[in-house]
């Protein structure tokens, strides 16, 4: 009888201290190398902006703008050519049939029997 009655205990753990331990420094690595991804993406975003702050600040000299200008002169001629783009008239005369022509050749054609079946 006294079996019944005994203390449940609790089933012994099958991971280790040293287990435990392995597991602890693994998620220690994981975050690590999650918290080194954000820090190089954030390195490269300020590199890439301080690089456009540079290119932003500097001052252009006059013939940096003359070029400029050309460039955007000849971008603006491009694209007005492009919307001036008409099709080449034809040269030779169109010979069309007058209207009156036509509906005379409609009304001297019969009409095609059809045969229905009853």
């Amino acid at each position: 009888m006294g079996r019944f009655f005994t203390k449940n205990k609790a089933p012994k753990s099958c991971v280790t201290e040293q287990d435990k331990a392995v597991l602890q420094l693994k998620h220690q690595q994981n975050v690590r190398n999650e918290i080194e991804k954000i820090v190089d993406g954030t390195r490269e975003c300020v590199e890439k902006q301080q690089e456009t702050d540079s290119l932003l600040s500097e001052a252009l000299s006059e013939q940096d703008k003359n070029d400029v200008l050309i460039e955007l002169d000849a971008l603006v001629a491009e694209e007005e050519a492009e919307k001036l783009k008409l099709p080449e008239v034809p040269q030779d005369e169109l010979s069309l049939p007058s209207a009156c022509e036509t509906l005379k050749a409609a009304i001297k054609e019969k009409p095609k029997k059809i045969l229905i079946e009853a």
